[in-house]
């Protein structure tokens, strides 16, 4: 965390108040999609290691895939429901002609 120097402020402020002195940030991404981050963080300076950020990357991946899943998911539940209800609403309009 000393080697980041985007945010001095905050830094400081981590370093002063928290046990945290590593952290790992990875985007979470499917397609053109931006989904969230995967955060990391350890007590030990240096504590992320090339195996570890290999790791962190591989279930970074896997965590991409289920959210976008999930999501496509939701937006299908969400298209069918409408499309369910629109449907009845039609069907309840010509019994009423």
């Amino acid at each position: 965390m000393t080697r980041d120097e985007r945010w001095p402020t905050f830094l400081t402020a981590v370093r002063h108040h928290t046990p945290v002195r590593s952290s790992l940030a990875i985007e979470l991404y499917a397609t053109d999609q931006e989904l969230g981050a995967l955060n990391l963080y350890a007590e030990t300076t240096g504590a992320f290691t090339r195996d570890s950020v290999a790791l962190a990357l591989n279930l970074a991946s896997h965590a991409a895939i289920a959210l976008s899943s999930a999501r496509r998911e939701e937006q299908f539940d969400s298209a069918a429901y409408g499309a369910l209800g629109a449907f009845h609403v039609s069907r309840h309009r010509r019994r009423a002609i």
